[in-house]
């Protein structure tokens, strides 16, 4: 009966160490805290410039619906205002919760229209906006 035990007890251990592996790794999954800088140059480096400003949409060449993105201050112009995301329109055009009016741009829908932001980014551009929206 001892070495029954002593099965039982390895067995157990065997049961709480994958137990404990399994919770220790639940913990790290979405827990990534996003610790880029919430400020508009940042964002218009490293989010508006390569996602928006591109030859066919608001660059200083082509800026669709007199929107220039690439210049800062006009992009910062463009986005300035809102003193909450839940307030801005063109927040709600990136995340798609709004719809360009048809008459404007009939194609048009959630921003950018060929690849959309990732969801990190889209939180970074509103927690910029909810913590000052200001220019730095």
């Amino acid at each position: 009966m001892t070495s029954g035990g002593g099965r039982c007890t390895v067995l157990a251990m065997r049961h709480l160490t994958g137990l404990l592996l399994a919770v220790v790794a639940a913990a790290g999954c979405g827990s990534e805290i996003d610790d880029r800088p919430a400020t508009f140059g940042y964002i218009h480096e490293a989010i508006l410039l390569p996602s928006c400003a591109t030859a066919v949409c608001h660059s200083t060449q082509n800026h669709i619906s007199g929107v220039d993105m690439q210049d800062r201050e006009s992009a910062y112009n463009h986005w300035s205002g809102a003193s909450r995301k839940e307030l801005s329109t063109i927040y709600a055009q990136i995340g798609g919760e709004t719809e360009l009016d048809p008459e404007v741009l009939p194609e048009a829908g959630r921003m950018p229209l060929d690849s959309p932001l990732p969801e990190t980014d889209i939180l970074l551009i509103g927690r910029w906006i909810d913590d000052s929206g200001e220019n730095d």
